[in-house]
């Protein structure tokens, strides 16, 4: 058995028996091409990569190979593709005619050539019957099918190893089995998901060929399988990923190291004003951001993000119309194997909005402490199982006249509401602390100290619960609206 280049029909590789049957040493063995072995007459059809592929089914059969003891060795050869060390290749096994051979024979030598040449290798192998079930099989295939050998190769191999396929895959994976049988072709090449529970499934891929005794006789088919589940699961991640990023409501561009643009998703686009069908890749990256905020980005942002892979900062878009967006932009970097960089990426978000709260933040905030310093509103705490209320005493000092008065307690704070007011707010603070309704709000007099009354708007909701819901703590405020009434 060896391996062939498919580029050039040059040998890669080869296992003892090849050595011992043609009597060259391995690397005599290694600088010839497959037509090197062959009689003349089959030389010329033998040539070229694209005659092998285009007779591959001359080239599965009998053929005449010299020896390097200058006899011709009638074998019959069996060619299948795969990958072997990063190279398109073939594996060629090759039948001597001289041995009287026999099913048995035939997939026994079959499996200990194979046992040779893949024992270093990602892929395993599978034998089977006319009758779809598994007659051999690497150890490898229980572990990716999550069953036991003697399982597989039982009578009911066939429906534990694919009892998990959809009725449309099983029947697509057992006609490129019956095919090669019926030789109706040499070889194929099948993939299919097995569920190997339900959160889990093994992505396998098969290559496929007819496997002949020594007369010619089609006695099984030999599967080489391929695990390709991290590469499935790669894509799928990279396709959710790339949708992800179509999909979002961030700006999201490439950048490449010459600064022109190589990617922006919808989202940017619309943004900045480019049609979905402008040419993307036509516009550099300084037409995006302000003067300062791209020498920033030039200046200190892609030298920051290249010190620790990534960088945040806040910028500021210009769109097509001229118009300044604030952004809050992560940049990051990404390098190849080499660890050289290849591009940047940067995802911006719009942060018009946070910036008009902050500003009416700012803006109420000032004038709450505008209200505070002019004695107009009072914030007070009430802590239900202690029945303690915690006031602005500088409030009950300067509007109400109190100086030294323990106010702290409800009954005490009742004296001071009007006999009118008592009983709705009362009612309205009772039910909050209840839990009965969520707040109140009350318009009520408390009497100042001279005896005189003050209107004041009472505002409180709960703000602390205990662990069966109960209200714990109440905040609230008092604002003056004396002038109002």
């Amino acid at each position: 058995m060896f391996i062939l280049k498919k580029e050039t029909l040059e040998i890669l590789d080869i296992n003892d028996a090849a050595i011992n049957t043609y009597g060259y040493d391995k690397d005599t063995f290694t600088d010839k091409r497959l037509p090197d072995l062959l009689s003349p007459e089959l030389t010329t059809s033998c040539h070229s990569t694209e005659e092998v592929d285009i007779k591959a089914e001359h080239i599965t059969g009998n053929h005449i190979h010299e020896t390097a003891f200058g006899t011709l060795l009638p074998v019959k050869l069996l060619v299948q593709p795969l990958e072997y060390s990063h190279h398109d290749a073939y594996l060629v096994k090759a039948i001597s005619l001289q041995h009287k051979s026999d099913y048995q024979w035939a997939i026994d030598q079959t499996e200990q050539e194979l046992k040779e040449h893949l024992a270093n290798s990602p892929l395993a192998y599978m034998i089977w019957d006319d009758k779809f079930h598994l007659k051999r099989i690497s150890p490898e295939i229980t572990e990716w099918l999550d069953v036991s050998r003697d399982e597989l190769l039982g009578e009911r191999s066939t429906a534990l190893a694919f009892s998990q396929l959809t009725a449309h895959d099983f029947m697509r994976v057992k006609k490129k089995v019956d095919n090669l049988f019926e030789e109706e072709t040499t070889n194929n090449i099948m993939e299919f998901g097995v569920q190997i529970s339900e959160d889990e499934t093994r992505y396998l891929k098969l290559y496929n060929s007819a496997l002949k005794d020594a007369e010619g006789n089609l006695v099984s088919v030999l599967s080489l399988v391929e695990n390709q589940t991290q590469l499935v699961n790669s894509l799928k991640l990279q396709e959710l990923q790339n949708e992800i990023i179509q999909n979002a409501s961030d700006f999201v561009c490439l950048i490449g190291m010459d600064g022109n643009i190589k990617y922006l998703n919808p989202a940017g686009r619309r943004l900045m004003g480019f049609d979905e069908d402008f040419d993307i890749t036509s516009t550099y990256i300084k037409k995006f951001f302000t003067d300062e905020s791209y020498h920033r980005l030039v200046s200190t942002l892609i030298p920051k993000a290249v010190e620790n892979g990534s960088w945040k900062e806040e910028l500021e878009l210009r769109t097509l119309d001229g118009k300044k967006i604030p952004v809050s932009t992560v940049i990051s970097v990404h390098k190849d194997e080499n660890d050289n960089i290849e591009y940047y990426s940067t995802i911006s978000r719009d942060i018009s909005k946070e910036r008009r709260i902050l500003s009416d933040l700012r803006n109420k905030t000032q004038q709450l402490e505008a209200a505070m310093q002019g004695g107009e509103v009072c914030f007070w705490q009430y802590f239900v199982e202690e029945d303690r209320f915690e006031f602005d005493h500088d409030w009950l000092h300067e509007l109400l006249g109190y100086e030294n008065q323990n106010l702290a307690d409800f009954e005490t704070w009742k004296k001071l509401i009007h006999p009118e007011d008592w009983p709705a707010a009362s009612q309205h603070f009772l039910d909050t602390i209840k839990g009965e309704t969520d707040s109140f709000k009350d318009e009520l007099r408390l009497q100042k100290a001279d005896g005189e009354y003050l209107w004041i708007l009472s505002k409180g909701k709960p703000v602390e619960y205990d662990d069966r819901g109960n209200p714990t703590k109440i905040s609230g405020v008092h604002l003056d609206i004396d002038d109002w009434k």
